[in-house]
């Protein structure tokens, strides 16, 4: 479980934040397509670790296109559409077979970015 604490200095200046987690931060680099038009994918993020929680970069260079990512099961229509050469970066939580759900109404033009992971 990880946990974020916020503190206020109170001098007015920035707020610091530090970070408690029984999982460490690491960085990624893994670049996932989804395959279906318009409809919600269940896709394996292979290289995440199970129930872990996950930072997915979405590029799309096209103007009007939906995407997103959300939870397997989730019910949230959890997607956006693409104002031109548009990026979107969302955590989202993978299940127990390290699986997330990706949309797109545009399969070839848009990437799935897995980036970090706490």
């Amino acid at each position: 479980m990880n946990f974020l604490t916020l503190i206020n200095l109170g001098d007015g200046g920035p707020i610091l934040a530090t970070q408690t987690s029984s999982q460490s931060y690491s960085e990624k680099k893994e670049t996932y397509k989804a395959t279906q038009v318009a409809a919600w994918e269940t896709i394996t993020i292979t290289n995440a670790l199970p129930n872990s929680l996950i930072w997915i970069m979405i590029y799309n260079p096209t103007n009007n296109d939906e995407y997103g990512v959300r939870m397997v099961g989730s019910a949230l229509d959890r997607k956006w559409t693409s104002l031109s050469d548009n990026t979107l970066t969302l955590p989202v939580k993978t299940n127990s077979d390290k699986e997330v759900q990706f949309y797109t109404d545009d399969p070839t033009n848009t990437d799935f970015d897995f980036i970090a992971q706490m």
